[in-house]
C-alpha cells in the first residue's frame, strides 16, 4: 500500500495543501547523460589535443586553422603566411592568380577539399557541444496536481497540457537504464495529457525524479498521486514530500531553473470550466 511508505519520494513536492509538483522524469537522465559526456570529453581533449598541441605534436590543428587564414586573413602563423605569398601569389597554387585576396585564398582551398573542412568541422562542433552542453540545460517546468481543480496539468514548448481527474490514468513499464544500474526494475509514472488548444492531441509525458532509490518508482508515484487526486487521503509520500522540489549540485544550470507560468493555475481553471469539467 502506498500509505505504508513513509520516506520521501524523488521528483515530487508539495507547495501547499492542494497542490503537487511533479519533476519530469527525463530532466535527470538527460543532466547526468551530458554531465559525463562533459567530464569524458574535457578529460579526452587535455589528454589529446591539448597536452599534444602545447608540445607541437599535434599538426593537424595548425593545419585546419591555416585552411581557415590563420597567417593570412588572421593571427600569425610564418608557414600559412608564406603559402599564401609564394604558393598563392607566386606560384598559382590550385585556382589562385596575383590577385587573390586572403578570404578568396581560404574559399579556394575549401572548394578543393570540402570533406576536409566540413569533417572537421562537424567533430569541433561535437567537441564543443560535450564539453559545454551540460551547462545550459536546465531543469524544465514541472507538472501540477491540483486536487482543489481535479486536474492535472502542466507547461511545454508554450503550450497548455491538461487532464482532469475523472480521465486521470497514469501507466508504468520498468526500464533499461544502464546509466543508473537499473534493469527492468523502475522507471517514470507516464500519464498522457490533451492539448489545451487541441483536445483531440494528446502526448505522453515521463513524470517523476531521475535518479531515484527506491523500486518500481513511477508505480509508487502513480498511486500516490492517484490517491491524492481521487480519494481524501494522503498518502506518506505525499505528506512528506518537501514545499520545494530539491536539486542536486550536478542538477545545476547557467540559466535559472524554469518556472510555470503565474496564471497557469486561472488558465486551467478556465479550460476545465469550458469543457465542462466544472
Amino acid at each position: 500500500m502506498v500509505e505504508n511508505v513513509t520516506s520521501q519520494i524523488e521528483g515530487l513536492s508539495r507547495p501547499n495543501e492542494d497542490f503537487l509538483n511533479v519533476e519530469h522524469y527525463e530532466f535527470g537522465r538527460l543532466k547526468m547523460l551530458f554531465g559525463i559526456a562533459c567530464v569524458s570529453t574535457w578529460i579526452g581533449t587535455i589528454r589529446y589535443v591539448f597536452l599534444p598541441y602545447l608540445a607541437g605534436k599535434l599538426e593537424w590543428i595548425d593545419y585546419y586553422l591555416g585552411m581557415l587564414g590563420r597567417g593570412y586573413l588572421w593571427g600569425d602563423d610564418i608557414g600559412w603566411k608564406k603559402s599564401y605569398l609564394y604558393d598563392c601569389l607566386r606560384d598559382h597554387f590550385l585556382a589562385c592568380t596575383d590577385t587573390t585576396t586572403p578570404f578568396e585564398y581560404v574559399a579556394i582551398q575549401f572548394y578543393a577539399e570540402p570533406m576536409r573542412y566540413i569533417l572537421t568541422s562537424v567533430f569541433v562542433v561535437f567537441i564543443f557541444t560535450f564539453m559545454f552542453a551540460f551547462f545550459f540545460i536546465r531543469r524544465p517546468v514541472p507538472f501540477r496536481i491540483n486536487r482543489g481543480l481535479g486536474a492535472i496539468y502542466g507547461w511545454d514548448l508554450g503550450e497548455l497540457w491538461i487532464l482532469p481527474v475523472s480521465e486521470f490514468e497514469f501507466s508504468y513499464k520498468g526500464e533499461w537504464d544502464p546509466l543508473s544500474f537499473r534493469f527492468f526494475t523502475s522507471g517514470p509514472m507516464v500519464v498522457r495529457l490533451k492539448n489545451a488548444k487541441n483536445p483531440n492531441k494528446t502526448r505522453k509525458f515521463k513524470l517523476g525524479g531521475y535518479p531515484h532509490r527506491d523500486r518500481l518508482h513511477g508505480r509508487v508515484l502513480g498511486k500516490a498521486i492517484t490517491a491524492f487526486l481521487k480519494t481524501s487521503r494522503t498518502p506518506d509520500i505525499v505528506e512528506n514530500a518537501p514545499k520545494r522540489l530539491p536539486m542536486a549540485w550536478w542538477k545545476w544550470s547557467i540559466f535559472p531553473v524554469a518556472k510555470l507560468p503565474d496564471d497557469i493555475d486561472a488558465r486551467a481553471e478556465e479550460w476545465l470550466r469550458k469543457h465542462k469539467y466544472l
